[in-house]
């Protein structure tokens, strides 16, 4: 009777050992890394909502004048279809800005 709670505890604390034999190598996100993958899941989701929901808007694209001596802005229509484009492209931002942060690059 006493080894019946033992019997059922041993295999789970011996399966955790060996799939978790190196979690204390694992490597944990800096801060900036955490902004970056918090900044990927808002684009990730805002891109998924213009997708899913799209509307009808404007959108003001910031310019300069032929010389680039004064700042002017133009304004561009943007109906559901383009919207679910800039949903699209959000949301492909979103992925690639957490792929960057999660995987990077071994020099």
């Amino acid at each position: 009777m006493l080894l019946s709670p033992l019997c059922s505890v041993l295999p789970i604390r011996l399966a955790a050992y060996i799939l978790l034999e190196n979690i204390t190598d694992m490597k944990r996100f800096t801060l900036t890394e955490r902004g970056g993958l918090i900044l990927a899941a808002f684009l990730f989701v805002g891109g998924l909502f213009c997708l899913v929901w799209p509307q009808d808007g404007v959108v003001v694209h910031p310019t300069n004048d032929a010389l680039g001596l004064r700042q002017m802005s133009s304004r561009e229509e943007v109906s559901k279809t383009g919207a679910r484009a800039y949903g699209i492209l959000a949301m492909l931002l979103g992925s690639c800005l957490a792929i960057v942060v999660i995987y990077p690059r071994k020099i």
